[in-house]
């Protein structure tokens, strides 16, 4: 991916070492993307904040975490399984974190991804300049 798609996104590897101590507490928020691309898409999605994000304050480091294929499904607490959501969940992340869901037999699609990004990028505090 090149382009806008990296600008938006903070890559973080090394999620251990990234996490802030066990008693930040990280609040999650859920939501469903509903929009018309060139085609209909629907889009589960679960948004993880870090500790100390404030809606009005500083923007933050985002990532679009894209499950394998043990959380498809109808049960969005299925992405919580691995990753960046289960870290988020248990230990904190010092960025937001990004948790779609497919459904058994689909396939993750560029269009929808982007149109969630703008979505995730218009409600929430996300830094879009990619500087650390």
């Amino acid at each position: 991916m090149t382009g806008p798609v990296v600008r938006r996104l903070a890559l973080a590897l090394g999620v251990g070492a990234l996490a802030p101590p066990a008693h930040a507490s990280t609040r999650v928020e859920a939501g469903a993307l509903d929009t018309t691309l060139s085609r209909r898409a629907h889009l589960p999605y679960r948004v993880y904040l870090p500790a100390g994000y404030d809606p009005t304050g500083k923007p933050w480091p985002t990532i679009l975490f894209l499950h394998g294929s043990g959380e498809r499904g109808t049960d969005l607490s299925f992405v919580e399984r691995s990753g960046p959501p289960k870290v988020a969940l248990s230990r904190g992340l010092p960025f937001i974190v990004v948790a779609p869901q497919l459904q058994e037999g689909a396939t993750w699609s560029a269009d929808a991804l982007l149109a969630l990004l703008d979505r995730v990028e218009s409600e929430y505090r996300v830094d879009t300049t990619g500087s650390p």
